[in-house]
């Protein structure tokens, strides 16, 4: 994937067409046993519960990434004199790619030792019940019960007890679908060496953009089910300042850069 130089211009890959879903060669991993034992149940949400916020941040610092990039494309097509020579913006495309592509990724690690949302919902998958109304409406004070019922309900069901087996294994398969590719170049190409023709097809911009955009989204519902507050990732927005830096010359006129 590179932002690239055509004439004036930044190029950036071909879009695929709005919800095509890329398949994964192979079975996807799923629990084959499945606890009942609710003795455990509390000291799980705790577990996860510790994930949430730093995975929040993470979405942040990514988020803040993806707007700095975008805005540095409006910015450049307003001024196409900075283009030439290329070398500067491809190589800041190529640390743009690492980086998100690196951060989208740990999201979807399926490490069962790691701490990612993936491993979150394989787990809440192989503990049917570990998520339900009962303690969800405990995170509330008296007098926002009817509040807590309207959250479960809008997030689960209405007058569902707890969450279904079937909505965990469909935020399982759309966090999948949405990083396939990302996963495969990760590590396969990024992280390790792989063969020639290991990896067929680079994702797109689009792609990476709609991955970051269905982890806020899963990680939001989940962080609302299990702490009863909303999620801050994606909200903290950059500040407008940032631009400054760019205001300025940034090679003094004396330097021997020059």
């Amino acid at each position: 994937m590179r932002w690239h130089l055509e004439g004036e211009r930044i190029v950036v890959q071909k879009k695929r067409k709005p919800g095509s879903a890329t398949k994964g060669k192979g079975k996807r991993k799923r629990p084959t046993t499945f606890s009942e034992d609710r003795t455990k149940h509390s000291k799980l949400r705790s577990r996860w519960r510790s994930w949430l916020k730093p995975m929040s941040l993470d979405l942040d610092t990514l988020k803040w990434k993806q707007e700095i990039f975008w805005e540095l494309q409006e910015i450049s097509k307003k001024n196409n004199k900075i283009l030439k020579p290329g070398d500067f913006f491809n190589w800041m495309c190529d640390n743009y790619n690492i980086a998100l592509t690196v951060g989208l990724r740990r999201f979807d690690d399926q490490d069962l030792r790691s701490r990612s949302l993936w491993v979150m919902l394989y787990e809440i998958l192989k503990n049917p019940g570990v998520i339900n109304r009962n303690t969800h409406l405990k995170l509330y004070n008296k007098d926002q019960k009817n509040l807590g019922n309207a959250t479960f309900d809008t997030l689960v069901g209405s007058s569902k007890e707890r969450l279904s087996q079937k909505k965990v294994r469909s935020d399982l398969k759309a966090l999948e679908d949405a990083a396939e590719r990302i996963r495969r170049l990760v590590n396969k190409r990024i992280a390790h060496f792989t063969k020639p023709g290991g990896i067929k097809k680079i994702p797109t911009y689009v792609e990476l953009d709609n991955l970051l955009d269905v982890i806020i989204k899963i990680l939001g519902r989940y962080n609302l089910l299990l702490t009863a507050t909303n999620i801050s990732a994606g909200a903290e927005k950059l500040p407008n300042t940032w631009t400054k830096v760019l205001q300025k010359p940034w090679l003094d006129p004396e330097s021997e850069i020059l």
